[in-house]
């Protein structure tokens, strides 16, 4: 450089292998199996296994159905197996 300008250095992360307690403080606002409310869903249904799509964990928490308005909690929903399921689609 010529003196002019800065250097910046950014680190990223290595999500794939944080742990659900890092992944909670990075993507806070995500939805994934790290989040707050997952657990809370898993304990909430009593389910003992989780099933959740990329569409669930990258949509923000607060996220609702603009169609019929439910919140996610309001989605989710436990099979007769104790699968919590946590399906977010998008259109295609």
């Amino acid at each position: 450089m010529n003196g002019n300008g800065f250097r910046v250095t950014i680190e990223v992360p290595d999500i794939e292998t944080m742990s659900d307690e890092q992944l909670a403080i990075v993507a806070r606002m995500q939805d994934g199996r790290w989040s707050s409310q997952t657990k809370a869903l898993l304990q909430k249904f009593e389910a003992s296994k989780l099933d959740l799509n990329s569409g669930w964990a990258s949509t923000w928490i607060e996220w609702s159905c603009p169609c019929c308005d439910r919140q996610k909690t309001q989605i989710a929903r436990v099979s007769p197996g104790g699968v919590l399921t946590l399906p977010l689609g998008t259109a295609s």
